[in-house]
């Protein structure tokens, strides 16, 4: 019985580790400091009426990764993520809430961030904070600096 359970601990241990990582690339929050930040606004919200409630879906290397924090268009959200040192293919999605239906929905492909990827090198012990302003036409602007 003790060796039963001594192996199925092992056998849920290594299940645990194979799931923090992803393609060989460390999974968002299992490093305590992430190597990129992610944050995007739309710049040119000029009616509050008009500022709704969205997030960002994030992709990392074509493997869906994540979303953002929660807020409003005009506010900036917020995604970290722990990756290996490599160059990586980051890809936003805007989602926002309609309040006729109660859920977030993906947002028209017309107004989307474009574009919607951007290139990140990631290196050894620096992080990568990229910015992207977006406006409500869909174009958007990418800034990425290292810390």
């Amino acid at each position: 019985m003790r060796n039963g359970v001594t192996a199925a601990l092992l056998i849920f241990s290594l299940f645990i580790f194979d799931a923090c990582t992803k393609n060989g690339k460390l999974i968002s929050g299992n490093r305590g400091k992430y190597n990129l930040v992610v944050t995007l606004y739309d710049k040119d919200i000029d009616d509050p009426a008009n500022d709704r409630r969205s997030y960002y879906e994030v992709s990392v290397d074509k493997s869906e990764f994540g979303r953002t924090t929660i807020g409003l268009e005009s506010q900036k959200k917020v995604f970290e993520a722990s990756l290996t040192p490599d160059r990586h293919l980051v890809k936003v999605e805007k989602w926002i809430l309609d309040e006729s239906l109660g859920r977030y929905i993906k947002l028209n492909n017309l107004y989307q961030p474009k574009p919607n990827f951007i290139y990140v090198n990631i290196e050894e012990g620096k992080t990568s904070r990229v910015t992207v302003e977006s406006t409500k036409y869909g174009t958007s602007v990418y800034k990425v600096t290292k810390e």
